[in-house]
């Protein structure tokens, strides 16, 4: 117990030893059940520091008292301060050491050991910094949580102002807990509770359930059906990637500009989800005549068909007359009615052609 004392205040007295006597002495704290204090250096100053010690155990043992006050075990670091710094003020200027229990243990008794007329200072300082510090709890719904943070902290920084370093905000779950010092808890929390309400008018989500398998389609190539509904809105459409095995799409954002973009991704989605690809088998050589000279008859096929995206193995990049593989199969993808007529009409004039070409011999 007399282990703060003789480290002294900051172990200031352990530090001024070691570099005055040469001695250096390790000491456990007071949370280590061991009385043994072990000291090295040399011999001279050994001696002196050992003679210290028990110099300074015998002047302190005449006249020491112990107390123990019961504190709520939430305002426990309230005492304890940044890295001890509580209990290292409070030992300074009282000569009287505060024993709190550790972070683990339920007990909310805190020992105070020093001479006899300091020991009602100290404990009346005690519960001074136990009671100017609050806790408080701020409902806000885990997806809001984001805004009021901002962009590496940002928006926070400049909810807190000048009061950064007096209170300690944390997110949890649908919850903002902010603890600190009570003169600046009532405008930050005030801050935080108008900030939510005002998130709360502006911002709104909804999630569809899609068919992991169209995800793809929604998103468009490069993502391009997603940029063109976001485009110039306070809105963000979240896909989720394949390795997240979801069938979920988030919309999320503004809540006057989320109407339309909704409108118009229900729109995709049923488009998408009504399509169809079918990969028809048409003899390669066919291919040339079937796309026409210019890409003419191409060109009029998908006129009947607007709705329909054909693609054939020649024509990959827009060069209908290029030559990218030999594959056999052309890819017709689309309304399920206008893909089952347009593979119908590609059909018969691959057959026609082949006709021909057979007449013609």
């Amino acid at each position: 117990m007399y282990h703060p004392f003789i480290c002294g205040p900051y172990n200031r007295q352990l530090e001024s030893w070691q570099g005055e006597r040469g001695c250096k002495a390790n000491i456990p704290p007071v949370s280590v059940d061991s009385d043994e204090i072990m000291l090295s250096g040399n011999r001279e100053g050994v001696a002196w520091v050992r003679n210290e010690i028990y110099r300074l155990v015998s002047d302190f043992s005449k006249n020491m008292g112990k107390l123990d006050v019961q504190i709520d075990k939430a305002k426990h670091k309230y005492i304890i301060g940044q890295r001890g710094k509580g209990i290292q003020e409070i030992l300074e200027k009282y000569m009287v050491s505060v024993e709190v229990p550790h972070l683990d243990s339920s007990s909310c008794n805190i020992t105070l050991r020093g001479q006899h007329q300091n020991l009602g200072a100290a404990v009346s300082d005690v519960y001074d910094r136990a009671e100017s510090y609050k806790l408080e709890k701020i409902h806000c719904p885990n997806w809001l949580h984001r805004y009021l943070i901002g962009k590496d902290g940002s928006k926070l920084q400049q909810l807190l102002g000048d009061n950064i370093s007096r209170v300690h905000v944390e997110f949890t779950n649908d919850s903002i807990a902010v603890d600190g010092q009570r003169d600046a808890m009532e405008l930050i929390c005030q801050k935080l509770r108008s900030e939510v309400e005002m998130l709360e008018m502006q911002k709104a989500y909804e999630e569809l359930t899609v068919d992991s398998r169209y995800h793809k389609h929604v998103i468009g190539k490069n993502g391009s059906n997603i940029k063109q509904l976001c485009n110039g809105k306070q809105v963000q459409i979240k896909v989720p990637n394949e390795m997240e095995d979801s069938n979920i799409i988030r919309v999320e954002g503004n809540k006057a500009e989320m109407v339309e973009v909704l409108q118009e991704l229900k729109k995709l989605i049923h488009k998408v989800q009504n399509e169809k690809s079918e990969d028809v088998k048409i003899e390669h050589r066919l291919h040339r005549m079937l796309i026409g000279q210019n890409g003419e008859n191409i060109r009029k096929l998908r006129e009947s068909f607007p709705d329909v995206v054909i693609n054939f193995p020649e024509n990959k990049g827009g060069a209908s007359g290029s030559i990218v593989g030999r594959s056999e199969f052309v890819n017709v993808r689309g309304p399920k009615g206008q893909v089952d007529k347009c593979v119908q009409q590609l059909k018969r004039s691959a057959k026609e052609l082949v006709c021909n070409h057979e007449d013609q011999k």
